[in-house]
């Protein structure tokens, strides 16, 4: 196609940390203190923010991401 341009993301999972603080600050005021009851995170990569959405007690979770990960890093099951 043209126009069309093809990337590759170069990003180590292994090298970047990743934690729940920022997500866990920044979810309540995203929302307002209404979370809602299920979350769809397409690009989830390790599951960062779908382990905050846990955390704070949203059960219906589910992350799709385009790049096959260990599931020993993933913080979601």
């Amino acid at each position: 196609m043209e126009g069309r341009v093809l990337m590759s993301i170069d990003y180590n999972h292994k090298e970047n940390t990743h934690t729940v603080r920022g997500p866990l600050a920044a979810l309540p005021v995203i929302f307002h203190e209404k979370l809602p009851s299920s979350v769809l995170d397409v690009g989830c990569g390790v599951g960062t923010w779908l382990a905050a959405f846990g955390k704070l007690g949203v059960g219906d979770l589910y992350g799709i991401d385009g790049i096959d990960l260990d599931e020993q890093n993933l913080l979601i099951d």
